[in-house]
């Protein structure tokens, strides 16, 4: 698969690169966004959390096959990652991608969001994972 935006060939090298510091098993970008920003539900409330960065959906060598991470330009170490487990649902409302972590073995369980800069970008990258968790 040829990643969707229209980022040149060392452009795409140096971001598998980059992703592959946060998980070697990455072989493949399949898509990205450049600007997206993290929140979590706690409690009654959404909360933004201090991540904010690129988007990339990937492929990976080994199981689960597919997954996505936000490098975070706020912080090296605090990056999200999440695993594509099958079950996995994602829907879209309006600029944000909103998901509940499945991770059963994580303390970190819960809902999640994604916001989007772009309406286009996050109605491409739902799509995506969707098809990628069934």
């Amino acid at each position: 698969a040829v990643v969707s935006t229209q980022s040149t060939g060392d452009e795409r090298r140096i971001d598998l690169g980059c992703i592959r510091n946060v998980d070697c098993s990455i072989i493949q970008i399949l898509d990205k966004s450049d600007n997206v920003a993290f929140y979590r539900f706690e409690g009654s409330a959404w909360h933004k959390q201090d991540i904010e960065g690129s988007l990339f959906v990937f492929s990976r060598s080994v199981s689960p096959f597919y997954g996505f991470v936000i490098l975070n330009r706020r912080s090296l170490s605090d990056n999200v990652i999440e695993l594509l487990l099958k079950g996995l649902e994602f829907q879209r409302s309006g600029l944000y991608l909103l998901y509940k972590t499945k991770q059963q073995t994580s303390l970190d369980v819960g809902i999640r969001s994604i916001w989007f800069e772009n309406e286009g970008a996050c109605v491409r990258i739902s799509n995506l994972l969707n098809r990628c968790v069934t």
